[in-house]
């Protein structure tokens, strides 16, 4: 039990570390994003032994462990199947780019085909109120 609560204070550590980071880059308007000036600072102070290994290293491996929940599991997964892209690599990026320019295609059209719909119908909302209106102005 006693690991596990030294685990989830390193995880809890690691974690005001990185937010702090990010947080620091932000304010200073630094064109590097936190998470890799933390991995640097990180690095640095593990190499220096300002912090030691032990008060990171259960943290740490738990997050390893865990890799997988915090990114996109495709993208990771992708490099289980060397061969696979080795082989088939170049027709699997034209599906990927065929997929991709269809999806933003059909998105782009749709939206313009109801925007063009909600136009339509404010313009015929306009001009059936604005035709009612001329009527009844005219006749004063």
């Amino acid at each position: 039990m006693r690991k596990l609560w030294i685990g989830m204070l390193q995880v809890g550590a690691l974690t005001v570390f990185s937010l702090t980071m990010g947080e620091l880059s932000s304010r200073l308007h630094l064109p590097i994003p936190g998470s890799i000036i933390g991995m640097v600072l990180l690095f640095i102070l593990l190499e220096t032994g300002v912090i030691k290994l032990s008060w990171v290293e259960a943290g740490a491996t738990w997050l390893l462990a865990e890799l997988l929940l915090f990114f996109v599991p495709s993208a990771i997964g992708v490099m289980k199947y060397s061969e696979l892209l080795q082989t088939d690599g170049l027709s699997l990026l034209a599906i990927i780019l065929a997929g991709t320019f269809i999806v933003m295609t059909s998105s782009g059209l749709l939206t313009a085909l109801i925007f063009k719909f909600k136009e339509g119908r404010h313009h015929a909302k306009r001009d059936s109120v604005s035709g009612s209106d001329s009527g009844s102005l005219s006749d004063i």
